[in-house]
């Protein structure tokens, strides 16, 4: 029994120790129509409340054709504003029109610290990851 309520407390702790969360983008961004694959960036810009804010950006480019034949393409973009929870889960917003700094860091009352990962560009917009470093459930 004793060694059922140590493994119990184990598990307990070791759910509520450091982790990482992916800031991903929420879904529907752009129309729902068959282009090549949906490139998204994710910037965080703070936290709130109940969780983070941020920004995404997000492209998508479709062909054009006539009578079967591509004749060219084009490319959809949008930002969109985005609110996570502690889990990850996203909400988009209308956009704000606030620009993201990819440099932004920062780390609330509980030592959980968020940044942006940044990897490249498309379309002159920084590639980013935002994500989330949970010091310990609050």
């Amino acid at each position: 029994m004793r060694g059922s309520l140590l493994t119990i407390g184990l598990l307990a702790c070791a759910a509520a120790t450091a982790g990482t969360i992916n800031l991903n983008a929420p879904p529907n961004l752009l129309p729902a129509i068959n282009c090549s694959g949906l490139v998204t960036s994710t910037f965080v810009t703070g936290f709130t409340a109940t969780g983070l804010s941020g920004e995404v950006y997000a492209t998508e480019t479709c062909g054009r054709y006539y009578k079967g034949t591509r004749v060219g393409s084009r490319q959809l973009q949008s930002w969109t504003s985005a609110l996570w929870d502690f889990s990850g889960n996203a909400t988009s917003l209308p956009y704000d029109g606030l620009v993201p700094n990819m440099a932004f860091t920062a780390t609330d009352a509980y030592g959980d610290f968020v940044s942006d990962l940044v990897s490249g560009s498309i379309n002159g917009v920084s590639l980013s990851q935002a994500q989330l470093f949970v010091n310990s459930s609050p």
